[in-house]
């Protein structure tokens, strides 16, 4: 009996070892209904509405050839786009087919792909770094950041959560230490399909191939299986060859005209992106969904360069001092004398966890800058920043910080750990109540855009799409002011002039829509909406001359535009000293120039055709 029970408390430890991996994903799953499951239910926001609410080829038998063999917007809209997601797509695809599109359905499946990518992270740090407790605190990290509530609620958002869950898959997969075998090969293949796969999830992972070659140099003792993994890398370029090769055959174009930019603009960019998320990661903080894209001013994006460069040679300084002494280890183990044996063997494991830890800093580090290169040809033309483009960066983070807490461990004493252990805990209750209230948010258009102005009451393009939740929901009576507010703040964004226009001209106030039509002219002239939108407001104020001009400019650029032939011969007909009693008032179809209104385009709510290259 007592021997029974002393095999019982043995397996126990070797049980729960087994089921780890199992537990991760449970409490991973329970962190997500935590923080997000009050929210699940909601309307269809932003470019969900175009992409998954009203796209033709979701509810279709055969929609899935549409999906694989046309761009994203090409398919959901018929413009064309340089952007190929029809991996993603197709999932959206087979839910509509097996259970039903809807909200908070989809929510709950980039729910589990954020959830499962928590638990790949947290293989990852117990497979390089071999502390559980870290693995825990790196998930735990992942699951709770605020800023990633957005890939998580915006079903678009899934591009990024499942290219996500594909690359750390890869890097799971992708083979470091050991011998060339067989099932070596087949790790490699298989972590090779997975980057092809997150590239037909989204542009930016084209790098992924660049980063599984990284990893052996940064992480194996051995130059010898550095140089077979070396030989391996070709299989990830190689499948990304293919699908570019795909997008290609299909007409898809890869190029962007911002690769043209001199090398110093390119640098500004670089950095500008990749400290500003850095301090915004780390900060714990949500961020507004549309936020304008502006670089940092030279002096403070070449400080924070030279800051970079300085950590990265010390960070590099420390990698190989800690593989020189592995290497004198190693020589003094084999020539040592007998009774040296196990002290060389416990200094020699402290110093290979030294060596692993700096060598997971070192990858984490050259990841996180690597990620942001193809962002350097896409978001300087889009102009926005997007929380969903830190989804990847925050997870190269948390394994850059979790190795520095391995390297840090002698330095801290106990009492130490327990004070950092219980602000951590703090820290993650309070990320899981932010990440919450940020998930409120996305109940529908008029809550997303309401909270980015409530942050920010100076962002002009979040003041216009909330204004645009506004129209849909009140209409432009309370909207006009709002699309007035928004150009003000943002004189150069288009669509605020020429919406401000439009809704004054639908509630009759035509002589205040002058002045936002002649500017949505100025910025648009060969528009033929935008000379329409002035000769309406300019014939209601009786200018009919100059009306006749714009309309004429209207017809010219565009002359099957029936709002303006309407007008053009209402004009024609009317004697140039008055107007006659027919038209002294404004017909039903010129008063509501329901034309002029645009809804938010996807051109411009969502990346342009050229951002993601």
């Amino acid at each position: 009996m007592v021997h029974t029970q002393k095999t019982q408390r043995a397996d126990t430890p070797m049980l729960w070892k087994r089921m780890e991996m199992s537990w991760v994903g449970v409490v991973g799953m329970l962190c997500f209904f935590l923080a997000y499951g009050p929210h699940l239910m909601g309307a269809y926001v932003w470019d969900d509405v175009y992409l998954v609410q009203y796209h033709p080829a979701l509810r279709s038998a055969e929609g899935w050839r549409v999906l694989w063999m046309t761009d994203l917007w090409g398919g959901a809209t018929g413009r064309s786009s340089q952007l190929y997601h029809p991996l993603p797509m197709w999932s959206f695809w087979l839910e509509a087919r097996w259970w039903g599109l809807e909200v908070h359905k989809a929510r709950l499946i980039n729910g589990l792909l954020h959830g499962g990518g928590g638990v790949l992270l947290w293989g990852l740090l117990r497979r390089w770094l071999g502390w559980r407790l870290l693995a825990w605190l790196g998930a735990f990290l992942f699951w709770l950041h605020p800023l990633m509530t957005e890939t998580v609620m915006w079903l678009t958002g899934r591009h990024d959560g499942l290219a996500v869950f594909l690359a750390m898959l890869a890097l799971w997969l992708w083979p470091i230490d050991g011998r060339l075998r067989w099932r070596t090969l087949f790790s490699a293949v298989l972590a090779s399909l997975c980057c092809a796969g997150a590239l037909l999830c989204k542009e930016p992972y084209l790098v992924l191939p660049l980063l599984l070659a990284l990893l052996p140099w940064c992480l194996s003792h051995s130059m010898r299986r550095v140089r077979w993994s070396l030989v391996l890398s070709i299989l990830p370029m190689f499948a990304v060859f293919v699908v570019f090769v795909m997008r290609r055959s299909l007409g898809i174009s890869s190029e962007s005209a911002q690769s043209d930019a001199p090398i110093m603009e390119h640098l500004q960019h670089f950095f500008s992106i990749g400290l500003r998320y850095a301090v915004q990661l780390f900060s714990w903080q949500g961020a507004p969904t549309i936020a304008p894209y502006t670089p940092m001013p030279a002096w403070l994006w070449v400080s924070g360069a030279a800051v970079v460069g300085c950590v990265m040679v010390w960070v590099v300084w420390r990698w190989r001092r800690s593989h020189r002494q592995i290497e004198r280890l190693l020589v003094k183990g084999g020539v040592g004398k007998e009774g040296e044996g196990s002290e060389d063997v416990g200094v020699l494991g402290e110093a290979e966890l030294d060596a692993r830890a700096w060598g997971v800093i070192l990858w984490g580090l050259v990841a996180y800058g690597l990620c942001w290169v193809p962002h350097l040809l896409s978001m300087p033309m889009i102009g926005l920043w997007g929380n969903r483009y830190a989804y990847f960066p925050w997870v190269l983070l948390v394994i850059v910080a979790m190795g520095w807490a391995v390297v840090m461990r002698e330095a801290v004493s106990v009492a130490m750990r327990r004070v950092v252990g219980g602000m951590a805990v703090l820290l993650l209750i309070w990320g899981g109540l932010a990440t919450a209230k940020e998930a409120g948010h996305w109940k529908d258009n008029w809550t997303l855009y309401r909270a980015d102005v409530m942050r920010d009451p100076s962002n002009g393009r979040a003041m216009y799409h909330f204004a645009h939740a506004v129209r849909m929901r009140g209409g432009c009576q309370q909207a006009a002011g709002l699309f007035l507010r928004a150009a003000h703040l943002d004189p150069t964004y288009l669509r605020s002039w020429q919406n401000a226009a439009g809704c004054l001209l639908e509630i009759k106030r035509y002589r205040e829509a002058l002045e936002p039509a002649r500017q949505a002219v100025k910025r648009a002239p060969s528009v033929a909406r935008m000379r329409y939108n002035l000769a309406l407001a300019l014939f209601f104020t009786k200018q009919h001359s100059e009306a006749l001009t714009e309309v004429t400019e209207a017809l010219a650029l565009s002359p099957d535009y029936a709002p303006a032939q309407r007008l053009f011969f209402a004009l024609q007909t009317l004697p140039t000293s008055r107007p006659s009693s027919a038209l002294s008032r404004p017909s039903s179809a010129l008063s509501h120039p329901s034309s002029a209104l645009s809804r938010p385009s996807s051109a411009l709510s969502r990346p342009s055709s050229p951002s993601h290259p």
